[in-house]
């Protein structure tokens, strides 16, 4: 009995010790090329602790793990072998910048310029098309546009993007300032927005189950796949929540393309909301989730810059 009691704590402590490497193994799997470490935690917050990671080494997010830029060719010349690759991914990233524009407009104006004082379609997708590289993998070609600014006189955005082709966005993000430039927040801060966002996650999916229980009552499912629910609820129903709620007009806009079914199984996924830098990041490992051509990805993250108050873009990655 002696030696049970003297091997018992420390047989404890070795579980407890296994128990946190396999978690921040699971976490670190989430986010490729992790390189920093959880420096912190707030018990406080319940469901989701914030955890703070060291930003001294910064992590690569997927697609741009893969990112070898002596390998990558210019997509201007790429598209003069005829039929090769997709000559609409330019056109595609021109897009997605202008939906993310609205998000800005209609959560805060930083600087005082109108978000829609920018240059012409033609200017956006000629910058993104002479910036854009191709660079060839076994599965065929990912498609980088490293941060490229978009400006006027009186207005600018940093926008970074991967895609698959021009229909299946990997990676995308739209800022006010550089990567390099962005301040860096307090913990607590940091803490504060954390749980604001938690806070959006709550009031989408509050929004989802009165939805679910009204469709019910009026003959309409949210299955695999119904055309009036899915058309009533990103129309009609879903607008009604944008205008206080950055995550409800972050998926108004779509970008990672998401149907009602899959956005109903994403709020539903386990998530962990981490501190990184001056962002927040919310991190679902292995999401019940497909988006274009079946594609399910291994990790989706969020990010939300508290600065301006908005969902700037996604990961979603293998």
């Amino acid at each position: 009995m002696k030696h049970i009691k003297r091997i018992l704590p420390l047989f404890l402590a070795a579980c407890i010790l296994t128990g946190g490497i396999w978690g921040g193994y699971a976490l670190r799997e989430a986010i490729p090329s992790y390189k920093g470490t959880i420096t912190e935690a707030n018990q406080k917050q319940k469901d989701n602790p914030l955890l703070l990671i060291d930003g001294e080494e910064p992590i690569i997010f997927y697609p741009w793990d893969r990112y070898i830029p002596s390998s990558c060719r210019k997509y201007s010349d790429c598209l003069k072998e005829e039929g090769k690759y997709d000559a609409f991914v330019h056109e595609s990233l021109a897009n997605t910048f202008y939906s993310s524009l609205s998000t800005r407009q209609k959560t805060r104006n930083s600087n005082g310029a109108d978000p829609y004082s920018l240059p012409g379609w033609e200017d956006v997708t000629q910058v993104i098309y002479e910036n854009l590289l191709v660079q060839t993998t076994d599965d065929g070609y990912i498609y980088y546009l490293p941060e490229t600014k978009i400006h006027t006189e009186e207005i600018e955005y940093y926008i970074k993007a991967a895609a698959q082709d021009s229909e299946q966005l990997r990676y995308f993000t739209c800022r006010d300032t550089p990567e390099k430039d962005l301040a860096r927040l307090s913990s607590e801060k940091l803490r504060s927005a954390a749980s604001y966002v938690n806070s959006c996650f709550d009031e989408v999916q509050s929004l989802m189950e009165t939805y679910q229980a009204e469709g019910l009552e009026y003959g309409y499912s949210m299955g695999e796949y119904d055309e009036y629910a899915e058309y009533n609820f990103w129309n009609e129903y879903l607008p009604k929540a944008v205008e206080n709620n950055p995550l409800a007009l972050f998926m108004y806009q779509n970008p990672i393309q998401l149907n009602l079914y899959n956005l109903g199984s994403l709020l539903n996924s386990q998530k962990d909301i981490l501190a990184y830098r001056e962002e927040i990041l919310v991190v679902f490992s292995y999401p019940e989730v497909y988006l274009n051509f079946g594609y399910r990805p291994q990790s989706l993250i969020l990010f939300y810059d508290p600065t301006e108050s908005s969902f700037i873009g996604f990961s979603a990655g293998e």
